[in-house]
C-alpha cells in the first residue's frame, strides 16, 4: 500500500508548471487528492503529513468553481479520517459553502456538486441540525439536475457517493435511498455485475465498487456487502494504478473499521 501512494505522490509532481496557473494548480490538486485520500483511508499518516501541504497548496490556487469544492471535499474527509481538530473540519466546510451555495440552482458541473455536497454530508454524524440537513438537501438536488443523458459513470459515482456519504454520517434512511432505489434506477434491467463491467478504466470502477462496498458494510447492510465480492474482485484485478491503490486504501480502511467494531462488543 505504502508503495503504491509514493509512486502516485511521485507522479502528480512530474509536471513543474507553477502551482499559480490557476488551471494547472486544479490539474495537479486532482492529481494529488489520489495518494493523500489514499493515505487517509490506509491511516498512512507519515505518507499523509508529507503529501499534505502540497495537496492544500495546490488547492488554494485553484479557481472557485465546483471542482474546487470537490478537491476541498476530499481534503475535508481525509482530514476527518485522520482525526483532525473540529475546527480545522469547519474550516473547510465553510470554504466549500462559500463556492457552492452559489452554485445551488445551476446545473452546469450538477454531477460534480453533488460529490462535493456528498463529501460535506459524509462530514458530519446524522442529526437534525441545520447544516446537515441543508446539505442532505444540496447533494439530492444536484444528482436531480443530472441530465438524461449524463454518463454512466456520472449517475453511478453520484449514486455511490449518496450512499457513501449517508452512511458516514450514519443515515440509514438516506444511505437506502441511494444503495437500493436510486442503483435500481440506474442500473435498470442490467445486473450489478453489467453495470460495473461497463464503466470505462479511466473512471476508477474498483474504487466506485469498494467505496459502495465500505458503505454498505458500515450500515450493517451485508446482503449488497457480499453481492460486490465478485464484481470488486473482477475490477481490481484490471483496474488501473491509482484506481487500484484507492480501492486497496478502501479496504484497509475497512479492515479497520471492523477491528473497531469488534473491540467494542468486547
Amino acid at each position: 500500500m505504502h508503495s503504491f501512494i509514493q509512486t502516485a505522490y511521485a507522479q502528480a509532481q512530474q509536471d513543474t508548471t507553477s502551482n499559480f496557473n490557476p488551471e494547472y494548480a486544479a490539474k495537479r490538486a486532482y492529481a494529488l487528492s489520489m495518494p493523500v485520500f489514499a493515505a487517509a483511508l490506509a491511516g498512512d499518516a507519515k505518507q499523509y503529513v508529507l503529501m499534505l501541504p502540497k495537496f492544500k497548496g495546490a488547492i488554494s490556487c485553484s479557481p472557485d468553481n465546483a471542482e474546487k469544492a470537490w478537491m476541498l471535499g476530499r481534503l475535508l474527509i481525509a482530514a476527518k479520517m485522520m482525526d483532525a481538530d473540529d475546527s480545522v473540519l469547519e474550516k473547510y466546510r465553510d470554504e466549500m459553502r462559500k463556492i457552492l451555495e452559489p452554485l445551488n440552482e445551476q446545473k452546469d458541473n450538477a454531477a460534480m456538486r453533488a460529490w462535493a455536497w456528498a463529501y460535506l454530508v459524509a462530514s458530519y454524524d446524522a442529526s437534525t441540525e441545520a447544516s446537515y440537513i441543508q446539505a442532505i438537501s444540496a447533494m439530492a438536488t444536484a444528482g436531480e439536475y443530472l441530465s438524461a443523458d449524463a454518463s454512466l459513470t456520472e449517475k453511478m459515482w453520484t449514486t455511490v457517493m449518496g450512499a457513501f456519504a449517508s452512511a458516514l454520517a450514519n443515515d440509514d434512511a438516506c444511505y437506502k435511498a441511494y444503495a437500493k432505489t436510486t442503483l435500481n434506477e440506474v442500473r435498470g434491467e442490467r445486473s450489478l455485475e453489467q453495470v460495473f463491467a461497463a464503466l470505462p478504466a479511466d473512471d476508477y470502477p474498483a474504487w466506485l465498487i469498494a467505496s459502495l462496498q465500505f458503505a454498505a458494510l458500515k450500515v450493517n447492510d451485508y446482503e449488497l456487502y457480499n453481492d460486490l465480492d465478485e464484481p470488486l474482485t473482477a475490477a481490481m484485478k484490471n483496474a488501473k494504478s491509482n484506481d487500484l491503490m484507492l480501492a486497496q486504501a478502501t479496504l484497509v480502511h475497512a479492515t479497520e473499521f471492523l477491528y473497531r467494531q469488534s473491540h467494542k462488543l468486547c
